[in-house]
């Protein structure tokens, strides 16, 4: 006769205490509510699973399944344990070398390691990238590359030469580039806008195709059609009309101070260029440039003689000149006159503004005999603001038959 061991809930037979049956339960939850505790080895069934069933309670979830458990004199175990601790002891020491694939239910994907959805349609595949240190983790054809040996990532969509870009980031060791195909932000076929660290070597963003305009930081910006590589760096209510030019309303300069320089332009209906000339040096302010006094000069010489003869005892007019007025030339603050004494005791020089009967300066008691006499005429008062007549005049003080007053130049600044 076979031999037949015989297990009840009164235990082994005799005072040994053996396997006990404590009984059927609902579920896991059921069964420790009723026997919290029990001999080593009792057992019992649970009907149905209970909690999430890919997280089992071994690895730290709430899965209990449907079956028989048995008492380990810790807690209440199952035959599903062992499964869970060797899927714990994979996570725990990453040993993956036996895992061809993750696949979830429906997956039909056969390039590279994949994890598909449920209905075999969205996918995110790990496929090579025709190098040994290269990966592309993406749905279809598009998504997140991994360059190795380069040390870059790159989000978005493959370029294609004959369409617009789709959204692109690339960052590397070499630098980063954002691709930007919309339209609306206005960067064409190829066109990028790069940063860049370029301390050990040069980069070059080789597009050789016209970008369309771009607007940043700039409100109510409009663009003409057609215009190409041109940018509004900031502003309001710019209009790009021509290729290959920055726009802004004005310029603002600070290095940090509490004061800044604005350059801006007065606004107009009409289309203005100004070309700055090739030549390095300081643009000057208006008021710099109008500020500045033109001189005037002015020689006098009769009958082959380079100086004007007078030798009246009251003043004679030696010549006239043309004065331009304050408004033209500016305001001068200086008369000089190349003018000497020839046998008299001295001689007067002054300038005077005929046409408004007004004395401009004067010098009286001149006594040099030098030819090469230059005599400041002093202090300059009554300038007009427009043009006059000025009249130049010597004296001669004190002198003889034959003494004269000679005049040769007269300048003005």
């Amino acid at each position: 006769m076979a031999k037949v061991i015989h297990i009840d809930s009164q235990g082994g037979g005799g005072n040994a205490q053996g396997s006990s049956y404590v009984g059927t339960f609902l579920d896991y939850n059921a069964l420790i509510a009723a026997f919290p505790t029990a001999n080593f080895g009792d057992f019992a069934v649970v009907e149905n699973d209970q909690g999430t069933k890919w997280l089992p309670w071994t690895v730290g979830g709430t899965y209990y399944p449907q079956g028989t458990y048995y008492w380990n004199n810790t807690e209440w175990t199952s035959n599903v344990a062992d499964i869970a601790e060797e899927l714990q002891n994979i996570l725990d020491n990453a040993n993956t070398q036996d895992l061809e694939s993750v696949l979830v239910q429906g997956n039909t994907m056969a390039d590279g390691q994949t994890i598909a959805a449920e209905n075999g349609v969205g996918s995110l595949n790990l496929r090579a990238n025709g190098n040994d240190d290269e990966i592309i983790l993406c749905g279809s054809n598009t998504g997140v590359h991994i360059f190795g040996s380069l040390g870059s990532v790159a989000f978005g969509n493959n370029v294609d030469a004959t369409n617009d870009l789709t959204s692109e980031i690339n960052i590397s060791n070499f630098g980063s580039a954002i691709f930007l195909g919309n339209k609306n932000v206005a960067i064409d076929k190829t066109g990028l806008v790069g940063l860049v660290y370029n301390q050990n070597f040069s980069w070059n963003f080789d597009v050789d195709k016209p970008n369309y305009p771009a607007q940043i930081s700039t409100q109510k910006g409009d663009y003409r059609i057609g215009v190409t590589n041109s940018a509004t760096l900031g502003g309001l209510h710019t209009i790009l009309k021509t290729d290959n030019t920055a726009y802004v309303n004005q310029l603002g300069f600070n290095t940090g101070l509490a004061g800044e320089l604005i350059v801006n332009h007065t606004p107009s209906a009409t289309d203005f260029t100004v070309t700055h000339r090739a030549k390095s040096g300081i643009i000057a302010h208006l008021d710099d440039i109008s500020g500045q006094v033109l001189p005037i000069t002015a020689s006098f010489n009769r009958n082959n003689s380079p100086d004007i003869q007078n030798n009246g005892a009251a003043y004679e007019t030696s010549g006239k000149i043309i004065y331009g007025g304050t408004t033209a030339l500016g305001v001068h603050t200086k008369i000089f006159v190349n003018a000497w004494n020839d046998g008299g005791a001295s001689i007067n020089i002054r300038v005077t503004d005929e046409t408004n009967s007004q004395v401009i300066a004067e010098i009286t008691g001149v006594t040099s005999s030098s030819e090469f006499n230059i005599s400041d005429l002093g202090t300059i008062s009554n300038l007009p603001a427009s043009q006059a007549v000025f009249s130049v005049e010597l004296q001669l003080n004190g002198g003889g038959m034959g003494d004269q007053a000679k005049i040769s130049s007269l300048t003005m600044y």
